[in-house]
This record gives C-alpha cells, structure tokens and sequence, in this order.
C-alpha cells in the first residue's frame, strides 16, 4: 500500500489544509522505523506494549495490518488492526508527537471506518479511574473516541491483570464475534 489516498482537508478555524496521506505496512526496513518504535514506547504504558518484534511477526498473518500513515512525506501515525469476516479490532492507534492536535487521530480513525468494508471497529481503553497516575490521558483517550462515534458496550476486556472498556463503532455491539477474535488472536495475553 504505497500509493497516495484521496486528498483530505483537515479544519483550523477558517483555514482548511489539504492532507495527502500515504499508508505503509510497518517494517524494518522503513525509514522511520526508530521513530515508530519510539512513537509506540511513548504512547503505551510498559503493560501495554507487545514487543516490537512481535508486533511484526503476528503481522504476517492473514487479517493482521501493521500500518504507519504519512503526510505526504511526513510520518503522522500508526495503526495496528486485527480483523475477522464482521468485526477489526484496533489494538493499537497512535499519533506522532510532531502531528498531534491537527486533526490527524480522526482523520485516520475515518481512514480506518472508510477502509473497513462496513465492519464494527472496535477498541479497548482504559476506565477512568481518578486515582490513576495517567488520568487525565485516559479521559482524553475516551473523550477522542466519543468524539468519533464510538459507543461504550458494556463490556471489558481483561489483558493481564489489566481490565480495559469495550467501545465499539457501532450501537448494536456483536459479543459473540469480538469473543471469536478474542479467541483467535489473544497473543497469549488477552481474555
């Protein structure tokens, strides 16, 4: 996936700027490897990555997506999905530092709900709990995700000793497939 997608417009009050993403599978090879490596370490808290080599690995399988987004020539963000035949699971979706606050997050969120092929999309993130070291990312972490349609399910998601909120794309969340991906693709740490 070399090739450009259809020009984008990002708002900044009355000025509207034209983003021209470009989107790359994630490998060793990129030049912005180090930066994406370090994009995912500053991102994630400790319990919450899965290494790097890893990561790469489990993307050679069929229906799993290790995605770095461009600006033109400029790295912006990443993504990391798993899909089944009805549902993605968006374990992973970051923002460079240089490219936060600029409309960048939904824009590639959009890419993602434009490119699924009317599946669910679902996340995981943590609860807000006032107590938490990270508190005030979390309820920003939410708040982006409300902003972008997506509903609370109900449901949670325990990875380790971690519990993790259940939001989906759509109203109506399917349990029973998110269960099958969970199933099938839990990496050893998820149930």
């Amino acid at each position: 996936m070399n090739r450009p997608d259809e020009r984008a417009y990002r708002k900044f009050g009355r000025v509207v700027v034209a983003m021209n993403i470009i989107v790359k599978t994630v490998t060793g090879r990129l030049p912005e490897y180090r930066r994406i490596r370090a994009l995912m370490h500053d991102a994630f808290p400790a319990n919450e990555r899965i290494p790097m080599w890893r990561l790469r690995f489990l993307a050679l399988r069929r229906n799993v997506d290790f995605r770095a987004f461009y600006d033109d020539d400029r790295f912006c963000g990443l993504s990391y999905t798993i899909s089944t035949e009805k549902m993605i699971f968006l374990l992973y979706l970051a923002t460079d530092a240089e490219a936060r606050s600029q409309g960048y997050g939904t824009y590639l969120l959009s890419w993602l709900q434009k490119n699924s092929e009317g599946k669910e999309i679902v996340v995981n993130v943590e609860p807000p709990d006032a107590c938490a070291d990270n508190y005030v990312q979390r309820r920003k972490r939410i708040s982006f995700y409300d902003r972008n349609h997506f509903y609370d399910t109900g449901c949670s998601l325990l990875v380790r000793n971690d519990t993790y909120r259940v939001l989906s794309s759509s109203p109506v969340f399917n349990a029973a497939e998110f269960r099958l991906l969970m199933r099938t693709y839990r990496f050893g740490v998820m149930a």
